[in-house]
């Protein structure tokens, strides 16, 4: 039995967290649920123009009442990074965790809803709704379309469909259904080589200002506040400088005999905290791979990558690990390889639904998958919404995020 939840708690880290979470304001309201929303940014809280909803800002002067896992900043991306030192990511958990207990003071929320989960925010929303048995639960795009991952334990690997995937037994899945929807997938993909996130959020001036001037109110958070900083400013320099990289010309991906690496991005969570291999390593494998073969190795840049010394850092190794540098349709590539080799990228699951060989690097919910997983996940266990929309989301989508909470 579903339990009925009354007051929701949004954790919010970005304007762009925002422009997505307040799109199912209107929902909860129809269904009768309180929301507020707890956020650090100060974006959120110097630009939301004309909107009633509750918000609770940071209070910087909170003290922590207990005592919390002192080990709890290790798998948090921002000590991950090095961003961070154990010290300053542990002390921001326990601030946060604190303004939790201040805002239950007043506002008795029995759910969060949080994105991703593996900030120094998203880990004290985990670590309270654990010590208070209030159910949690977590966010990420899928990078299919349409699609979003709701979970009740985490993203990725941390999530519950990867310790367990025999809830993936609970959904029934119509053959013809899913027949459907993976022939009009393969042909939007094959005729599209964008993804939203090329085209979404920090694409836009005003973006990129949002972005900094939340970091820099974080920095008046932490004891290395020069170097976080430096560090963010560096990485806004390097996203929006020319590009120096040449690309090889392969005019007919059907006449090569290769195999194909997708890099994954520098900084994203899949790669820090679910990996023990970096793009680096999982290049020298396929090589290794390729030349076991008899192959050659084409290697392709994840689009949304803003770092382009670290693309051009792994161009330069082109002859070292012989491999080409592309930046053709993704599909195709994957269509034409022999092999597929991924550390625990997207790449990886669309390998498997066209029913190609994928060597899996890292830990991935897809990596146990069989063909009939591939089918209950994606048409069953996925949410059906799209992150990068500006419309509302329905009251039947709400539902569905809602019966995840008691999978």
């Amino acid at each position: 039995m579903e339990k009925i939840y009354k007051n929701v708690l949004i954790i919010i880290e970005s304007y762009n967290r925002w422009r997505f979470f307040s799109r199912m304001l209107s929902s909860f309201e129809k269904l009768g649920l309180n929301v507020c929303f707890f956020t650090v940014c100060p974006s959120v809280k110097y630009f939301v123009k004309n909107n009633d909803a509750k918000i609770f800002y940071l209070n910087k002067g909170l003290k922590i009442d207990i005592k919390i896992d002192k080990y709890a900043y290790k798998n948090t991306l921002e000590f991950a990074l090095q961003e961070l030192s154990s010290i300053s990511a542990q002390s921001l958990i326990e601030l946060f965790y604190a303004n939790l207990e201040e805002i239950y003071k007043s506002y008795k929320f029995d759910l969060i809803l949080v994105y991703n989960g593996t900030t120094c925010l998203g880990t004290a929303a985990k670590l309270y709704g654990v010590r208070c048995n209030i159910k949690t639960l977590f966010f990420e795009i899928s990078n299919l379309p349409n699609k979003m991952l709701v979970d009740s334990e985490g993203t990725n690997a941390f999530s519950k469909v990867f310790r367990d995937l025999s809830i993936l037994n609970k959904f029934i899945v119509n053959d013809n259904d899913y027949i459907a929807w993976r022939n009009s997938f393969i042909n939007a993909k094959l005729t599209s080589s964008n993804i939203p996130q090329t085209k979404f959020g920090k694409s836009k001036l005003k973006d990129y200002f949002y972005y900094m001037f939340d970091k820099l109110g974080y920095a008046f958070l932490v004891k290395e506040k020069r170097k976080y900083v430096s560090c963010y400013a560096n990485k806004l320099f390097k996203a929006v400088r020319p590009n120096k990289v040449e690309y090889d010309n392969i005019t007919d991906l059907k006449t090569i005999r290769y195999v194909f690496y997708p890099m994954q991005v520098s900084h994203d969570s899949q790669l820090v905290l679910h990996s023990d291999v970096d793009n680096i390593e999982a290049i020298k494998y396929a090589s290794g791979l390729a030349k076991d073969m008899n192959a050659v190795l084409l290697v392709k840049p994840h689009p949304a990558e803003m770092d382009k010394d670290y693309i051009e850092r792994i161009w330069r190794l082109k002859n070292a690990y012989n491999f080409y540098f592309t930046n053709m349709n993704t599909f195709a590539l994957i269509k034409n390889a022999l092999t597929v080799v991924t550390i625990n990228s997207t790449v990886g699951l669309e390998a498997k639904i066209l029913g190609a060989e994928v060597h899996t690097l890292g830990r991935a919910i897809y990596s146990r998958f069989s063909q009939e997983d591939v089918k209950k996940y994606i048409l069953g266990y996925l949410v059906n919404i799209n992150y990068f929309s500006q419309e509302p989301i329905t009251v039947e989508q709400i539902k569905e995020i809602l019966k995840r909470a008691s999978l």
